[in-house]
């Protein structure tokens, strides 16, 4: 059954390739996007780590390096060899502790900002302005004493459904009701932990949040639903409690308002400490069993509300912090963000726009979500400091895994917007770092594309169970933590999308990930291409530059295929999307009239569209509106999941995006 099932998948995608390449095809003997002209080369080949300081200062605005290299070799979708470490004696049944954080943003960790510096990319580690930082040397060392993944993301940016694929290794749409977030896992999904348990015989916990169980709240350990979790009585469903208490052997939450009761006893009882001290409870009980453990630490900061206990919510008080360039260049329109990211000013004047950015920096509110932000990160890295001293007396410090991560991040005013829900990398992009002394090199960095869904048989993989007895829609990626190369670059192609939340109908935008290139299809726009080594600061849309047209092709067919394979909500989400550019579109950017800031949707509203529109600069900004372009697009066009040329559309001319991308099919130009 198995086999046939793999058979089923492995035909179905294949006829789908088929498809998909027979659409290219007959794509290849058309003129495609020639209205662009670039210098660009994409750079498929990123450069070995600089081990120099680096030498330039931040930047005011974005630049873009012309990257240098064609494509070399065909990225696959898996790896295809075995680690080539062979297990030391206690080896055999590690520990494991996995620390999972909630809604956090990489930059806050010494470790990636080395990272970016190692790549001249100061200015990535300073967003917030220059010694902007906090320390932290505890969860750094992890990284320094292991591998570090710096392209990891999330299956989805949202607490619940990155959760069950963590524990799964399954994307969000086969655990059930955990597709959506608050949603419930369905009751037989199969985690790591009940592998370790059943298998190998592993005493598991999980401590903390753990978003998986509906609407429970707080939804303190569930019996009925221990899901291979042998210890569960300090795991709460829901919630941002800043204070835990254990009365009479019954959990007890607090909000931070609520905190007065533990005035003298805040280091007990503030949760991220309460949580580390239940980890380590939780392992000298293990230890007492003369078991191996498996524990999942769930903390729940710094997610918001942002409140932390004394001494750091004033430690980082005399921070002044900037809005980030990129929410800076999103609120200007300069340029303007995609249409998939609705961020959070919106409506801020672009007349006014630069008193508006002074006045939100001065903003008290402002301030205080990054100095407690900071200081919640900063009370995470000193409780790992004693989780690391803990291992180290107990002697269980070489034979134990720790894996620190989270399940989503927190955009912290990047692109004008806080926390999660895009494709961004401090948004779907994740801290992951796995320290194993007794096989994983020390100082390891892992370049290659990967994802949440990977992390289950991967870490089984590490642990030496090697047939599960379950499937995983992730693939093993061991064989880059424990091969003995300093820095590794896969050829793998990941993906992250939005998913839906309760309250809302379907999903936004769904993303393929290959190393440094991530491209975005949404509802809302035409496909978006990043290259984050030419572009870090993801504001560039290299879809259209020629340069890039391979790179572009092959994301597109992977995604095409992937959409329907793991159940992207997206594709349920619309009937119509752009799977090209529009040929006759405006720019969203900002233009000047006589010095004063607007776009082409002001044209015909709040200036003269007959005036303005005789003006060059403006018939080139916004042929659409201007009335100088109205042509079919070249390319492809997503119609309920087939793939269509102009040509072939005219029954589905009912549809706004249809008219947009064939007008002259459609019957709408004069």
């Amino acid at each position: 059954m198995k086999m046939f099932k793999l058979f089923s998948i492995t035909l179905l995608s294949l006829l789908k390739w088929f498809s998909y390449a027979t659409i290219l095809f007959e794509s290849s003997n058309e003129t495609y996007y020639t209205d662009f002209e670039t210098s660009f080369t994409p750079a498929l080949t990123p450069s070995p780590m600089s081990i120099s300081s680096p030498s330039n200062e931040p930047t005011n605005h974005v630049t873009s390096q012309p990257p240098t290299a064609q494509p070399t070799n065909v990225p696959t979708n898996a790896p295809t060899d075995g680690p080539t470490n062979p297990p030391t004696e206690f080896g055999e049944r590690p520990n494991l502790i996995m620390i999972l954080t909630d809604e956090h943003n990489i930059r806050t960790l010494g470790c990636y900002r080395d990272y970016f510096r190692s790549q001249n990319q100061d200015d990535q580690a300073t967003v917030w302005g220059r010694n902007l930082e906090v320390e932290t040397p505890n969860i750094d060392r992890l990284a320094r004493e292991g591998a570090l993944m710096t392209n990891f993301y999330t299956v989805a940016p949202l607490c619940t459904p990155s959760r069950a694929s963590f524990l799964s290794g399954l994307y969000p749409a086969a655990t059930g009701g955990s597709n959506v977030n608050h949603g419930r896992m369905d009751d037989d999904i199969v985690t790591f932990a009940e592998i370790l348990k059943e298998k190998r015989d592993y005493h598991t916990g999980y401590i903390g949040k753990f978003h998986l169980n509906g609407e429970d709240k707080p939804g303190w350990g569930n019996e009925t639903r221990k899901f291979g979790f042998i210890e569960n009585k300090y795991l709460y469903n829901q919630g941002h409690w800043k204070w835990l208490d254990e009365v009479d052997g019954n959990m007890e939450a607090y909000t931070y308002l609520e905190g007065g009761k533990f005035k003298k006893k805040q280091r007990k009882h503030f949760t991220t400490v309460f949580l580390f001290d239940r980890g380590i409870e939780f392992m000298e009980r293990a230890k007492s069993l003369n078991k191996p453990f498996s524990y999942v630490l769930s903390i729940p900061d710094p997610h918001a509300p942002n409140q932390v206990r004394r001494p750091y919510d004033e430690m980082f008080n005399d921070m002044h912090f900037k809005l980030p360039l990129t929410g800076r260049q999103s609120i200007l329109k300069d340029p303007a963000p995609p249409k998939w990211n609705f961020h959070d000013h919106m409506e801020a004047p672009l007349d006014d726009a630069e008193q508006y950015i002074d006045e939100l920096e001065s903003r008290k509110s402002f301030q205080n979500h990054l100095q407690q932000y900071f200081g919640m990160v900063k009370c995470i890295d000193d409780n790992v400091g004693k989780l690391l001293n803990y291992l180290t007396e107990a002697g269980i410090d070489e034979e134990t895994i720790i894996v620190f991560t989270s399940d989503h991040g927190d955009m912290l005013g990047e692109h004008g917007k806080v926390n999660k829900g895009r494709p961004y990398r401090t948004a779907a992009g994740i801290p992951f770092m796995m320290r194993y002394p007794a096989k994983i090199a020390a100082g390891k960095i892992i370049k290659s594309s990967l994802s949440s869904v990977d992390f289950a048989p991967t870490i089984l993989s590490v642990m030496n169970v090697k047939e599960p007895g379950v499937e995983f829609d992730g693939f093993d990626f061991s064989q880059d933590i424990l091969n003995d190369k300093d820095i590794v670059n896969s050829d793998y192609v990941r993906f992250t999308f939005d998913s839906p939340k309760a309250y809302t109908k379907g999903s936004q935008w769904a993303a393929a990930l290959h190393k440094q290139y991530k491209l975005i299809i949404s509802r809302s726009d035409t496909p978006w291409l990043f290259d984050l080594e030419a572009d870090p600061y993801e504001t560039q849309n290299f879809f259209d530059v020629w340069a890039y047209r391979e790179m572009r092709e092959f994301l597109l067919s992977h995604l095409f295929v992937a959409m329907e394979e793991y159940g992207m909500s997206l594709k349920d989400s619309t009937n119509v999307l752009y799977w090209s550019s529009i040929k006759c579109a405006d720019s969203r950017d900002v233009i000047k009239l006589d010095g004063t800031p607007m776009t082409c949707e002001d044209l015909g509203v709040s200036v003269s569209l007959e005036d303005t529109c005789s003006k060059q600069k403006f018939k080139n900004h916004c042929p659409s509106t201007c009335g100088e372009c109205c042509k079919d697009s070249y390319g492809d066009i997503w119609v309920e999941g087939v793939l269509h040329k102009c040509r072939d559309i005219v029954t589905d001319c009912h549809h706004y995006r249809v008219k947009s991308f064939c007008p002259m099919t459609c019957g709408m130009c004069d």
